[in-house]
């Protein structure tokens, strides 16, 4: 979200060139200075610095740099995607936005009334809020998940949100399985993993998008989907996990909201690989996206 500021004028403010006759832009340039400059001002105290912000926080990160924590790679994530088919072995790949962030937030890193006002979107994710047993379930997901995608953004519904959510549970994330919340758009356009799948192991899709994504790959030249399911926030996901044992299957690509996290919890006890999918499933079923059979 950019306010309606080009990258120029957010230089300009930085540099002090804001107008104060603009609401706009005298609260971009309170923001910058409340996030930055402020901080570093109430560390010197009654003193002066001769350096930038930049400059102060490049060797905070040289000394911090023990506690950065790596993510998986696209390569990385394939690698065990393939181990997990070749051996039989469950596998649930998860993937947290600000969606199920905020859904975590609930009356944990943020009272219930502060999730309502930041997120009156989330019930397109399947999500209608307040839902503590929504919160508890992705909770659950997170714990039982064999890799986690989480954003690197630091905007503070994204990943700044994440650190508080795990610093909350006491999840020891520097030793968990992670990578990007975008790891299913990573492996589309940097493997071919999506086009092995679907070549070489049955697959069942779930979500709203499925069943035009079924028509799409099946367009595309793929036969070896074996069903498609809708699912329709948290309340559809019992009934999701029932139909899901008429099928013979594999992989699972999880198109799903919110509640893909939950299904693939449980898809993987099963045996199956299990992928949240996201918004990758809308793109390839509109055809603004395309698997190339290779």
């Amino acid at each position: 979200m950019s306010l309606d500021l080009s990258e120029e004028d957010w230089t300009r403010i930085s540099r002090g060139g804001f107008n104060a006759q603009s609401d706009l832009e005298m609260a971009a340039a309170y923001g910058l200075f409340k996030g930055g400059e402020e901080i570093l001002q109430q560390h010197l105290g009654y003193s002066l610095m001769h350096a930038s912000l930049t400059e102060v926080i490049t060797a905070g990160m040289e000394e911090l740099a023990h506690r950065r924590i790596g993510l998986l790679t696209a390569n990385d994530v394939v690698a065990r995607l393939d181990n997990a088919l070749a051996t039989g072995t469950g596998y649930s790949l998860i993937r947290f936005g600000d969606g199920e962030l905020l859904t975590l937030a609930q009356d944990s890193v943020l009272t219930s009334q502060e999730v309502q006002q930041a997120a009156p979107w989330l019930w397109l994710s399947g999500v209608t809020l307040p839902d503590l047993a929504a919160r508890d379930q992705l909770v659950d997901a997170f714990i039982h998940a064999d890799l986690v995608g989480v954003p690197t953004s630091r905007f503070m519904t994204y990943g700044s949100l994440f650190l508080r959510i795990a610093a909350y549970y006491h999840w020891s994330i520097d030793t968990m399985a992670l990578t990007s919340s975008v790891i299913n758009y990573m492996m589309f356009e940097e493997t071919n993993i999506y086009q092995r799948m679907l070549r070489r192991h049955k697959v069942l899709l779930i979500g709203n998008a499925s069943e035009s994504l079924h028509t799409a790959l099946q367009a595309d030249g793929f036969s070896s989907v074996v069903g498609h399911i809708p699912a329709n926030g948290m309340a559809s996901i019992p009934g999701v996990l029932a139909d899901s044992l008429n099928y013979d299957f594999d992989v699972a690509f999880v198109a799903a909201g919110i509640p893909a996290c939950v299904i693939c919890r449980y898809l993987r006890d099963r045996g199956k690989v299990a992928i949240d999918f996201g918004h990758l499933a809308d793109g390839l079923a509109n055809k603004q996206l395309t698997l190339s059979v290779r």
